[in-house]
Parts: structure tokens; C-alpha cells; sequence
């Protein structure tokens, strides 16, 4: 039998590729990325400096920001009240008993507020599952604030690092800033939690599950006190979003009782009685009580995404429209911090820092990579603003201490790293939310399918091992002397099916996860072709194919067998490098696998699967 010569790569290699990282491939479910530097050096950090401010230099150089204390023993005997005035909800949260000055994690500090040298755990070390130890080595240098904000924001669809690249290099998920959360509040401390929103990134019925499943968890579990928007929230339908918010705690008494808040976006405004601020879906301003102290808190979404939201059943003003509606009625409640959340450009979150020298803190989704160690300040006048950026992905949180008054503010960025346990209370969540995906999205994939544009279906890689030996050999037995027991991807599905790391979740149902993990699937679109995997019993379809960077092969085996049209198929499978490279960074893109667009890690990467010019 003829075979085609592949250019620059045979009919099976690049597909190896693909997969190579596929074992460590994070799929959108939520792969925060690595810790790594070299991981990271693909988006520029904007961190203006490596170093933290210590304990009273960053009390003069971050806003104050006041905290809303969760539940805690003192709360239980005086609970919160919650009531809307003026579409800004107040929420009042009982101050704990006074605690004596303690480190979190430690117990009493000293008089200058240090903790002793000899507490040995404080030297610098990579901590693995001990959210305690880490706590109190990011804030050995705090004295325990009146309260703190709690500040995340863009998850941007990443509930949770995959671990596909191993959960020690990957920062970010519910389960850890849910550990975080708990632990400082074990420890005392009051926390008003604030996210900056854009919790899913593309639209669709998973993104919808996704949003309901975040929103549920931020405002029911968490318990936050803020959360806005991003322009990928606003993309999914209004009556998803209605839907959501009437699952959220306290919307039975009051439909804007859940923390979801914006003073430019109105939804249902056919509704709103022909005034903005009269919509009854979104509050423009919270207003959170913490003891005798208030904290107020708006949100804005930037011009720059009007035209990408296209829902007719949303009204839209600018920021500055809409800050100068609601900045009287925040000004009357005499609040001690004011937050303005921004999810707009760093440029354009700088003009309303300047054009409303108002907010003491000013937290923006704005900039790219890692967030900024310092806050930036922008002063009008006699009054400061503080610009806290929330980074990419949830892979950050941000903690503002208030010490007395709002020119005692202290800032510390946080990496949410493997240092944080897995919180028991979000496993459920996540394990309901697999379960759902399975039900409502699985189910349905043998209608959902569609065919693919080059008219071929997929037949498998074994069909490509009759002609294609040795490039099939190294697909599936990886390259002599490179140290692979078997070929990288072709345990991409054993991988996906029985996971070494938090196995305790079924993804195998997951299409975010499946599309990078079987043959057959559109890695960037997560949807799946009517002749690609559909389930465990595809025996042939498991793995990442040779198919997957060559297409499907049925009419190349059809013209090889009837000796008919032999040169167009073969030239219908054939790829260049150049292009293989392009088809390895569909799975292996800058979420999944940074190292693989470091220069020169193609090239790297390529020796363990190359299988170039092989026809037998």
C-alpha cells in the first residue's frame, strides 16, 4: 500500500505534540496557571516591586478599607439585619468580643507587634497543605487589623487549577481561597469580601452552570458583601442572571438582598418604573456595617465592553454617569472607607480615580499577569485614592487591614498556592457541580455534535498503524532516550478518567476537560465532533490522537484502499512544522502550558515525539 510523505511532520506526529503536556494540561475549569517565574515570564507581571511594605509603612501607603466580620461566636448572639435603603443594601455585622493582639497563626505578639525570631516556621520555605503556617508567615509583621477587606476577582471561568500540570505549580480555585478565608476568620479577624466579578469567560450552558455555581458558592458559602461584574457576566442571558440571583441567601425578603452590585448597568430596565435607580434586580451601592465602623461600596463596568455585552435586556450608562447618580446617597451614609470596584482598563481606572476623588480604595480588574505588591496612589487634591488590581484568573487574593481610621490601611497581596488545604465545604460544591455538568451537558453531546468542516470522520489511531508503524510506534512508546516509558499523550485519557491528584471529582464528563484529552474534539471550543469521543466505550477515540493535529482520516484510509484520489488526501493530512507547533499550542496555550512558549521549548518538547519523515 502507497503512503503519503509528510512534508515536515508524518500523518500521526504532531498530534504527540498536542498532548505532550496533556498529562499536565489544565482544561477552563480552572487551571490557574503555574508558580512558577519562567511560567509566568509569557505575560509581563506588572508587579512594581518584589518587596511587601512592613506593617506601618503600609499602613501609610494603602487606603483603609472596613471589614464586615462573618459569622463568629459573638455574631451567633447578635445577628446582622439586612435592609435596603435607597437600592443600597445595609448589612450590620456584630463586632466580636475584643481579642488581645495576636498574630494569626501564632498567638501573642510582642509590643512592637513582631513575632519571635525563633518561631523557625517564618523562615522562607515552600509550604504544601498547612494554610496556618502560611498565614502566618505572609502577616508575622501585622498587628490584627479593626478589620480587613478580602479582595479577588477575575476567575474568568477558572473555579479550580486542573492539576493536569500538578496542583503544586498551579495558583488559584474556590477551594483554596475558601481555605484562606476560614483560616483567618478562625483566627479572629473580621473580613468584608469584595470580588471584582467576571467569573465565566465565554457564554454557552456550561459558562451558565458555571456562573450559577460561583455565584451560589461566593454569596451562600464565602458569605461575601460585594461582588461585581464583568463583560463576560453580562453576555450570558438576563434571565440566567435573575435566575441565579434568586437562589442567593436573603433574595426571598429582598430581590436585591445578594451582594451583586453595579451603578452603570440596570437589568430589565423596562421594569425600573423609568428611572435607573429604581431597577429592582441590581443594588448600586452596599453599605456594610462592621461594629460602629461602615464601609460603602460601588461598582462600575468600563464603556470599552458595552459593545461586546449585546443584551437587549440590559440598560447601560457610563461610569461617570453612573458614579455621579449614586455618590450623593453613598456621601450620606458617612461611611469610613469607600470602595469603588472597577472592571475596566488600568488607564481608565486611573481617570475615575481622578475624575471622583472619593474612594479610598479602588479595586480594578484591570492590567494583565501577576497584580502590583503595592498599591498605586492617586492623590486630588487633599485626598488619596489606592488602586488595588485583582490579577487574572482568581489566582490572587488581596488583604486590606484597617487600623482606626482611612489613613491607616495595610496591604498584602496573596498567591493562592498548594499552601492552602482543599476546603472540605467546597469539594460538595465542586462534586454537585461535575455532577450537573454529567446531567445537563454529557447527556446531550450526541445532539450537540457537529460535523467536521473537512468532511472526513475520525477513524482512530490504530487505523493510521498499517501504514504509519514507526510514527505510530513513537505515538504510543514516546522516543528511545528520552526517558518516556510510554508516549506522552497516549495516556491522556487514563489521565482524565483515574486523575493522581483530587480524584475525589469525576471530570471525565467534562467538556472542558475531554476536549484536550480524547480525539475528536475542538480543543479551544470545547464541543465535540459527531464522529469524536463520546464515551469510555470509544476505545479507539481514547487518548490525544494522531487525528487531533492531522484531522480526521477516513477518506486519507479510504483512498489508500481504493488507490483513488491518493495525492489529495495524503496532501488533506499533511502538515508542516510550522503548523504542528500551531496545532500543540490549541491544548498547550498560555493557560495550560506556559513553559511550552518559552523560546526554544517547541524544539524541546518536539524530541520527545518526533516522528518526522517517518512513512513507515
Amino acid at each position: 500500500m502507497s503512503i503519503a510523505r509528510l512534508s515536515a511532520v508524518s500523518f500521526f506526529g504532531i498530534l504527540f505534540s498536542v498532548a505532550f503536556n496533556l498529562l499536565f494540561l489544565g482544561s477552563t475549569i480552572g487551571c490557574g496557571g503555574p508558580k512558577s517565574e519562567s511560567a509566568s515570564k509569557p505575560i509581563k507581571p506588572n508587579t512594581q516591586t518584589d518587596q511587601q511594605p512592613s506593617a506601618s509603612k503600609a499602613a501609610t501607603e494603602t487606603k483603609d478599607v472596613k471589614v464586615s466580620p462573618k459569622t463568629s461566636e459573638s455574631e451567633k448572639e447578635n445577628p446582622k439585619s439586612e435592609t435596603d435603603e435607597n437600592l443600597g443594601e445595609t448589612k450590620t455585622k456584630a463586632t466580636p468580643n475584643p481579642q488581645p493582639n495576636l498574630n494569626p497563626a501564632t498567638g501573642p505578639l510582642s509590643k512592637e507587634g513582631q513575632v519571635d525570631d525563633d518561631k523557625a516556621f517564618f523562615e522562607k520555605k515552600k509550604i504544601i497543605g498547612d494554610a496556618k503556617q502560611e498565614v502566618a508567615n505572609i502577616f508575622k509583621d501585622w498587628k490584627k487589623p479593626e478589620f480587613a477587606l478580602f479582595i479577588s476577582g477575575r476567575q474568568h471561568g477558572y473555579i479550580e487549577p486542573c492539576g493536569c500540570t500538578g496542583l503544586e505549580n498551579q495558583k488559584g480555585g474556590l477551594l483554596r481561597r475558601h481555605t484562606l478565608t476560614k483560616t483567618l476568620e478562625a483566627n479572629g479577624w473580621n473580613l468584608v469580601k469584595i470580588d471584582a466579578g467576571n467569573q465565566v469567560r465565554r457564554f454557552g450552558p456550561q459558562p451558565e452552570l458555571k456562573f450559577k455555581t460561583t455565584a451560589e458558592t461566593l454569596s451562600n458559602v464565602f458569605k461575601y458583601d460585594a461582588i461585581g461584574f464583568g463583560r463576560d457576566d453580562f453576555r450570558l442571558p438576563a434571565l440566567e442572571l435573575v435566575s441565579t440571583f434568586q437562589n442567593l441567601d436573603g433574595v426571598e425578603e429582598s430581590l436585591t438582598a445578594h451582594p451583586f452590585v453595579n451603578c452603570n448597568v440596570a437589568i430589565y430596565s423596562d421594569f425600573a418604573d423609568e428611572s435607573f435607580e429604581e431597577d429592582k434586580m441590581l443594588s448600586t451601592f452596599k453599605l456594610i456595617e462592621v461594629g460602629d465602623k461602615k464601609v460603602c461600596i460601588t461598582a462600575i463596568l468600563g464603556e470599552d465592553d458595552f459593545d461586546a455585552i449585546k443584551n437587549d435586556d440590559l440598560a447601560l450608562r457610563s461610569p461617570d454617569e453612573g458614579i455621579k447618580a449614586v455618590w450623593p446617597q453613598m456621601k450620606e451614609t458617612n461611611a469610613d472607607v469607600y470602595v469603588l470596584i472597577s472592571h475596566t482598563s488600568l488607564d481608565d481606572t486611573d481617570r475615575l480615580a481622578k475624575a471622583f476623588p472619593y474612594f479610598d480604595l479602588v479595586i480594578t480588574a484591570g492590567g494583565a499577569g501577576e497584580p502590583t505588591d503595592i498599591p498605586k496612589e492617586v492623590t486630588v487634591g487633599d485626598h488619596t485614592s489606592k488602586i488595588i488590581q485583582v490579577g487574572t484568573k482568581g489566582m490572587f487574593a488581596g488583604v486590606v487591614g484597617f487600623y482606626g481610621d482611612r489613613k491607616n490601611l495595610t496591604y498584602k497581596r496573596i498567591e493562592m498556592t498548594a499552601a492552602y488545604e482543599d476546603s472540605e465545604e467546597i469539594k460538595t460544591v465542586f462534586k454537585e457541580y461535575q455532577d450537573s455538568v454529567r446531567k445537563t451537558i454529557f447527556a446531550k453531546l450526541d445532539k450537540t455534535a457537529v460535523p467536521h468542516p473537512s468532511g472526513a470522520k475520525f477513524v482512530g489511531s490504530n487505523a493510521c498503524a498499517d501504514c504509519h508503524g514507526d510514527a505510530h510506534d513513537v505515538w504510543k512508546d514516546g522516543v528511545d532516550g528520552t526517558g518516556d516509558k510510554v508516549g506522552p499523550h497516549t495516556l491522556a485519557t487514563a489521565s482524565l478518567i483515574e486523575p493522581n491528584e483530587r480524584n475525589w471529582v469525576v471530570r471525565k464528563y467534562d467538556p472542558e476537560c475531554l476536549s484536550c484529552h480524547v480525539t475528536g474534539w475542538n480543543p479551544q471550543k470545547y464541543y465535540r465532533y459527531d464522529s469524536g469521543y463520546l464515551d469510555e466505550t470509544n476505545i479507539e477515540l481514547h487518548a490525544n490522537g494522531c487525528e487531533n493535529c492531522h484531522g480526521p482520516g477516513s477518506l486519507h484510509v479510504a483512498a489508500q484502499e481504493n488507490e483513488e484520489d491518493v495525492e489529495k488526501y495524503q496532501a488533506m493530512v499533511r502538515i508542516t512544522l510550522d503548523q504542528a507547533e500551531q496545532k500543540c499550542q490549541e491544548c498547550h496555550d498560555l493557560d495550560n502550558s506556559p513553559d511550552f512558549h518559552e523560546k526554544g521549548a517547541f524544539e524541546e518538547f518536539w524530541k520527545r515525539i518526533d516522528h518526522s519523515g517517518m512513512r513507515e
